[in-house]
């Protein structure tokens, strides 16, 4: 064995814990496909960082720090749709506006699955594909940005990120509709 070998197995070592420890995080019926998760973003992450760049005539290493876009949204969005029980938030399909949709979606997820916040884009797939409601991250980013009393949103990369706050649970509590 090489010693370039020896220190990529050692970089593969570090990544499995890295993959492992996430996963620890996720309920216990999720590890397995919450450590494949990590595991590809963050292999994904590490060859993005050596990845060569070009810049005019001459190649540089790419230092830029990964933006929180697309491969989180996909697995936050997946996370939940893997793991919510949809038949015990019926409310979720009942509910006739996107706010209050959305409003029950981030509860039902803090709640059963402890994601405390969802990006407009996660939302809409997950009330998409999982709930069968069609809705838009359009949607989904105006009704909540008009409901700051009930949210707390947190701007992150060109997104933003809605967590539920006390009010917008009371909101719910009070009957939504």
């Amino acid at each position: 064995m090489t010693v370039g070998n020896a220190r990529s197995e050692e970089q593969m070592k570090k990544l499995f814990r890295q993959a492992a420890e996430i996963a620890a995080e996720v309920p216990e019926s999720m590890h397995e496909a919450a450590f494949h998760r990590a595991f590809d973003m963050l292999t994904q992450e590490s060859e993005e960082v050596r990845a060569p760049v070009r810049q005019g005539k001459r190649s540089m290493q790419q230092s830029v720090k990964k933006l929180p876009a697309q491969p989180e949204t996909e697995s936050v969005a997946e996370i939940v749709i893997s793991g919510l029980d949809r038949t015990k938030y019926p409310e979720i399909g009942r509910a006739t506006g996107v706010l209050d949709r959305s409003l029950h979606l981030l509860r039902a997820a803090k709640d059963e699955l402890d994601v405390d916040g969802m990006s407009p884009a996660q939302i809409a797939r997950v009330l998409t594909e999982k709930f069968r409601v069609k809705t838009s991250a359009d949607a989904v980013n105006q009704a909540l940005a008009g409901a700051d009393d009930k949210v707390d949103r947190e701007k992150i990369g060109r997104s933003f990120t809605y967590r539920i706050m006390e009010k917008g649970e009371a909101y719910l509590d009070r009957g939504a509709d």
